[in-house]
């Protein structure tokens, strides 16, 4: 296990005082600018395999953030009441493709995914696991202190029932299925992080675990660690998966500058406004327009569907009045042929009567 049982620790805190230290601890953090690269890494062929994310870097402020991409192909932005996600792809014959969406707004809190960004570092990767330490408080117990790679640290163990397994560990594994055991080493000579969090099989087998390392002070009171990973292990304690963040912290609890939730739209960029259930509004811009101004240049544009709609309908009524204009001309054409056929009969009928009468005439 990574707690050894060596080690000095402690500043006396009891079980409680601990989680409220953990609790304050995870709800000190109110802006931030931080740059990461994140790695995931499987050990459970002959050979590891292993997958390396693009570096970014994640700006936020109240509810407020963006995350940008190393390569500037991916930019997120949350600002403003909307959710923008600007793309740009690059074609076989060289040029770019840049395409925003516009959606209702999405918090930082409510991604799941697991290169999220990682402003939980050194606490709780997960908001359910927190939830949980702070419904079952006054449940733990104090275990013998330890220390992690040098630093003193004290323990607290929680028994998790069968029931709770889901609430409790949150990421579900087979060992855990019939409960467990929370282990919390922390440190509050450092604000009340965690280096280290285990999760424990019934028979106190290491099923999973989170780790924090090189801890600085990013802010008064606040500390962060460099590194930080979680290790999903086998039934003899062998790591199986592992995900890791390397983390370069630059602003902490200080003003975001404005332009952090700002990108720029190249001309040509295809828009697609889908802020509203059930509408989207697809349209191009034909200039250089800031993220600030996209939603109200929608708001504008002339969808691509109305466009269509609306020559279909142009085109419908030009189709009417010509099918009209048709049609009377041809009866026009047909009453001219019968007036002109009627007239030629009587001329023939009148010639004829003459010829007779000259013939009579003649005798």
């Amino acid at each position: 296990m990574l707690c050894s049982a060596n080690g000095n620790t402690a500043l006396g805190f009891d079980p409680n005082e601990l989680v409220d230290g953990i609790v304050a601890r995870t709800q000190a953090i109110t802006s931030g600018r931080l740059t990461y690269t994140f790695e995931l890494q499987s050990f459970s062929g002959n050979r590891p395999s292993i997958v390396k994310f693009p570096e970014m870097t994640i700006s936020f402020s109240d509810t407020s953030w963006a995350g940008r991409q190393k390569d500037r192909s991916l930019v997120q932005i949350n600002h403003d009441g909307y959710f923008l996600e600007f793309v740009q792809t690059l074609q076989h014959d060289g040029s770019v493709r840049s395409g925003v969406t516009l959606l209702p707004p999405r918090s930082l809190e409510s991604r799941t995914e697991l290169n999220v960004p990682p402003i939980f570092a050194g606490s709780f990767w997960f908001q359910e696991q927190l939830r949980y330490v702070q419904m079952h408080s006054s449940e733990f117990q104090r275990v013998a202190p330890r220390t992690i790679r040098g630093l003193g640290v004290d323990v607290l163990e929680i028994a998790v029932p069968a029931d709770d397994h889901r609430e409790a560990f949150h990421v579900l594994l087979p060992g855990l299925k019939r409960g467990g055991i929370i282990r919390l080493c922390v440190a509050p000579q450092l604000g009340f992080v965690l280096p280290c969090i285990e999760f424990l099989t019934p028979s106190r087998q290491l099923a999973q675990s989170y780790n924090a390392v090189e801890f600085t002070e990013v802010a008064p009171g606040i500390h962060f660690p460099r590194r930080l990973w979680m290790e999903t292990h086998s039934a003899a304690g062998a790591p199986r998966y592992r995900c890791e963040f390397v983390v370069r912290y630059e602003l902490i609890n200080q003003p975001i500058p404005d332009r952090d939730f700002i990108v720029d739209l190249p001309p040509r960029t295809r828009v697609q406004d889908a802020r509203e259930p059930g509408r989207a509004i697809n349209f191009r811009l034909v200039e250089n327009r800031s993220s600030t101004n996209v939603a109200g240049a929608s708001s504008a544009a002339v969808p691509f569907f109305d466009r269509w709609r609306n020559a279909i309908i142009v085109g419908m009524v030009i189709g009417i009045i010509i099918s009209i204009g048709f049609v009377v001309s041809a009866r026009r054409q047909r009453h001219r042929d019968q007036i002109s056929a009627s007239t030629t009969g009587a001329s023939r009928r009148s010639n004829a009567g003459d010829v007779a009468v000259g013939a009579r005439s003649c005798r």
